[in-house]
């Protein structure tokens, strides 16, 4: 089974994978990486995502 993880590089989030991951899940995470900046050694897949709002784009 698949499993998509927003917010999945911070500590709620990567705590999350590695369970679904150990449950044989397979995992993709996304995340802003705003607080970490890094997906370095990681055990699944991460996308970085945009965090644009929606006043920003009509600015």
């Amino acid at each position: 089974m698949k499993l998509l993880v927003f917010g999945g590089v911070g500590f709620i989030g990567t705590n999350v994978c590695l369970t679904a991951l150990s449950r044989g899940y397979q995992v993709i995470a996304c995340d802003n990486l705003s607080r970490t900046g890094v997906v370095e050694n990681l055990a699944y897949g991460a996308w970085k995502i945009s965090t644009v709002s929606p006043k920003a784009l009509t600015a």
